[in-house]
């Protein structure tokens, strides 16, 4: 049997993306990792991609077994078939999946925190990254200096984790995972890539696209506190018990920013009542 730990993420989400695959034996003897960068594309599709990379080296290397382990929930319970795919651009990924694990005989998965995906996540990061460092790779930077930089706009997030981290007393670990599937559940990438595309020609219109940006990441961090302090338990399940307690709330959002995510020109008006939702589940 090979275990694979897998994990896929995109800059902007749709944005530069790519994904990252770690091999191990169930000892936890490594016996292979890589990545790709894949274009631009979405969360999802990169978690996909990763998941089929993995899938066709285990058959390609005649492993008649393999146990799965990723951090994106929705990934893991489509292949269960507890959760249906709906989204067209994900169906012949999943489909593809599918005939994959038929082909190697025994597949099995398992959702994970982010912290226990640490090496497919950063994997997954060096290759979404990719794009940037390679031109300033070509342009004379040093590859490690370039990848390093390249990878660092996660360390932008880490004063708000932990704060969050010691208002509640817990891991920073813990809440970083939350503080990700919080970013990831409200597409808040793709918001920050929204607010950054709107015009600065004035004063005022940057001082607008300021406050917005930072709106937007003070909300991250509130809705990420709110979930904490649910109560005890492990992540998922302190998210699933904050999404039960907020169902009217979040629907509405959820529609919301869908309708927004549809939109090919998000405007400063959009933007503004976008954040309006998501203070009411802060």
């Amino acid at each position: 049997m090979i275990v694979a730990y897998i994990d896929g993420g995109a800059r902007g989400n749709p944005g530069p993306a790519g994904f990252g695959v770690r091999l191990e034996q169930p000892d936890g003897t490594l016996v292979e990792e890589f990545h790709e960068s894949i274009g631009t594309a979405t969360n999802n599709v990169a978690e996909y991609r990763a998941l089929i990379a993995a899938l066709e080296w285990a058959r390609s290397h005649g492993y008649r077994e393999a146990h799965v382990k990723s951090d994106s929930l929705l990934l893991v319970q489509q292949m269960l078939g507890n959760y249906k795919v709906k989204n067209a651009g994900l169906q012949p990924l999943y489909a593809m999946a599918r005939l994959l694990a038929l082909e190697i005989g025994r597949v099995t998965f398992e959702h994970v925190g982010r912290a226990l995906n640490a090496h497919a996540d950063r994997l997954a990061n060096e290759a979404a990254a990719s794009p940037k460092a390679a031109t300033w790779t070509a342009a004379g930077v040093p590859a490690p200096l370039a990848w390093r930089i390249a990878s660092a706009e996660g360390l932008y997030d880490a004063l708000d984790v932990a704060e969050v981290a010691e208002n509640v007393q817990r891991s920073v670990a813990e809440v970083a995972e939350v503080h990700a599937e919080v970013a990831d559940r409200f597409g808040i990438a793709r918001l920050r890539q929204q607010i950054e595309t709107l015009p600065a020609d004035s004063h005022w219109q940057s001082l607008a696209k300021g406050a917005l940006a930072d709106d937007l990441g003070g909300l991250q961090r509130r809705i990420t506190q709110a979930v904490m302090a649910t109560g005890e338990g492990e992540p998922t399940a302190l998210l699933a018990a904050w999404e039960a307690g907020n169902a009217s709330a979040l629907g509405r959002a959820r529609r919301l920013l869908a309708d927004l995510g549809d939109s090919k020109s998000a405007d400063l008006a959009m933007l503004s009542v976008a954040l309006r939702e998501l203070r009411n589940l802060a």
